[in-house]
């Protein structure tokens, strides 16, 4: 079941385009194709709109699974990072709760971190991810399609990145950029600075942002991370609100080294 948990990773991050023949991305996904359905447990649902019951729920999102790690002491084999959305008037944002599993097919929620929320919004109006944290970009040992989704320690913690919203006003407001958190047994995760963020949204700062987006680049809503010949190399996806067409997503990709990030390309988004 360890490759089909890679497989699930696939499919949420890397097949965005196939209407174009000359991408190696058909070819690649041709044999993960015609899937069938499986009845969970939760009216069908494997993990439901309401998975965990938090305050003001309205729905869950964009699904991460990955192996418990060996200090991790909960029960089951692998664990499924998710969003939920706290709907409430004037409370609007996400925030990330843990299910785990023992086969990939029964989750259970509520365990780990706080009720099983295991990174919540900052507690301090004003501050870059006050309104909302959609953590996504775990940092893995491997990403090879077949490869064991298992995080990657550096230093004696484990990190990931998430997307962030400074505003509960309203459904994703703000102008959002990017936090980074880590974790010293992939269950309870800190953030790694309470005011600084580690991309800004945007915002005067420029010199970090991508040339053809800063026109009208408002927030970062997801992080994906692959490690790539020692170094970190992750795309995110910007949206903006503000242009004539009312939403656009766009990727660029960063390097790091030692956690420490610089623009790949300046010609980004690709």
């Amino acid at each position: 079941m360890k490759s089909s948990a890679a497989v699930f990773l696939f499919i949420t991050y890397i097949i965005v385009d196939t209407a174009h023949g000359d991408l190696p991305v058909a070819k690649l996904s041709l044999k993960y194709r015609n899937w069938t359905y499986f009845n969970g447990n939760y009216d069908g649902y494997v993990v439901p709109p309401n998975a965990g019951d938090f305050s003001g729920q309205t729905l869950t999102d964009a699904p991460v699974i990955f192996e418990k790690t060996e200090e991790d002491k909960l029960p089951g084999q692998y664990r499924l990072g998710y969003l939920f959305y706290n709907g409430t008037a004037g409370g609007n944002g996400y925030e990330t709760g843990l299910a785990i599993s023992r086969d990939l097919l029964k989750w259970n929620f509520n365990q780990g971190g706080d009720n099983g929320i295991i990174l919540k919004r900052n507690s301090v109006p004003g501050t870059y991810d006050y309104g909302g944290v959609t953590m996504g970009g775990f940092y893995f040992n491997e990403n090879g399609l077949r490869a064991p989704r298992k995080l990657k320690k550096k230093n004696g913690k484990y990190y990931a990145m998430y997307g962030c919203y400074p505003s509960r006003a309203g459904y994703e407001q703000g102008n959002g950029g990017e936090g980074m958190a880590y974790s010293t047994d992939g269950v309870t995760w800190t953030r790694v600075s309470e005011t600084v963020p580690t991309l800004p949204g945007g915002s005067n700062n420029l010199s970090l942002l991508p040339r053809k987006a800063s026109i009208d680049y408002i927030l970062i809503w997801k992080v994906a991370a692959i490690s790539l010949n020692g170094s970190l190399r992750r795309s995110i996806s910007l949206s903006s609100w503000k242009s004539t067409k009312p939403f656009m997503t766009s990727t660029m990709r960063e390097v790091s080294t030692n956690m420490g990030w610089r623009r790949r390309n300046q010609e980004s988004p690709t």
